[in-house]
């Protein structure tokens, strides 16, 4: 997934987020200032995260328009409310780089969604459709699985899920699954639509685009391709440039 045409929300790419558990006040220095005395540090449960990530995975290649992504979506939505929030569809018809029309279904899990203070911590559910980067050219045709480009972030937000309610941060919290974010143009598309960012991220671009006025999380995670072997996590340039202050928080 390409991050840079991610639009509105500048996300910090990170690993799991301590939460406040208490509100605290803001400081004339720095708005979004959080005490670290005040902060509940959660023990993450690599194993159950690594059983969300199968558990996608089980269903195969999770491409836009199949019975697979429709059946991740589900195991999705029915996880969330499993674990006690508040679950909204989003659906939509996007248009590919090719001109196909790819059903959408981003899908908003949300803890205490009647608060005003919250954040947002996101991640996509889809598959790429090519592997178009492999080292084989006979596979470039071939669907991903996409363990850790879009099952590993989903199964880290599912996680996060299962602590809220024991945590019970005074804030709410959004938890974001975009559909349709990896469908950007391969190399074989056409020369105008070869290089051109927007044609992926087309879930949480229509996210964007429906955000109610009044909506202004204080900010927003993304946490895509957290689960790669031998994984380090490096401060992200757009978030460094854009939102310094949180992403200081996040590593801090």
């Amino acid at each position: 997934m390409k991050l840079s045409s991610l639009v509105t929300l500048l996300f910090a790419v990170a690993t799991l987020t301590p939460l406040a558990c208490k509100s605290s006040k803001p400081t004339s220095d720095n708005a979004d200032a959080v005490d670290s005395s005040r902060l509940c540090r959660v023990t993450f449960d690599g194993d159950s995260a690594m059983n969300y990530a199968r558990a996608q995975c089980d269903f195969g290649p999770r491409i836009p328009n199949s019975a697979a992504l429709k059946k991740c979506g589900d195991y999705i939505v029915g996880r969330f409310k499993a674990l006690g929030l508040t679950v909204t569809e989003q659906r939509t018809t996007v248009t590919g780089w090719d001109g196909k029309q790819l059903g959408c279904r981003n899908i908003i899990a949300a803890f205490h969604p009647e608060r005003k203070d919250r954040v947002v911590i996101a991640a996509h559910y889809d598959s790429r459709p090519w592997a178009e980067k492999d080292a084989d050219s006979s596979r470039h045709h071939t669907p991903v699985m996409a363990a850790d480009d879009g099952a590993s972030g989903v199964a880290v937000l599912l996680e996060v899920a299962r602590h809220l309610t024991e945590l019970n941060p005074k804030i709410g919290v959004d938890l974001v699954c975009f559909d349709a974010e990896d469908y950007g143009a391969p190399y074989w598309a056409p020369e105008n639509k070869r290089d051109d960012e927007s044609t992926f991220c087309l879930g949480s671009q229509y996210w964007s685009k429906q955000l109610a006025a009044d909506y202004k999380p204080r900010y927003g995670i993304l946490l895509d391709m957290v689960g790669g072997k031998d994984n380090r996590f490096y401060f992200e340039g757009f978030s460094l440039r854009y939102a310094q202050p949180v992403v200081t928080k996040v590593w801090d």
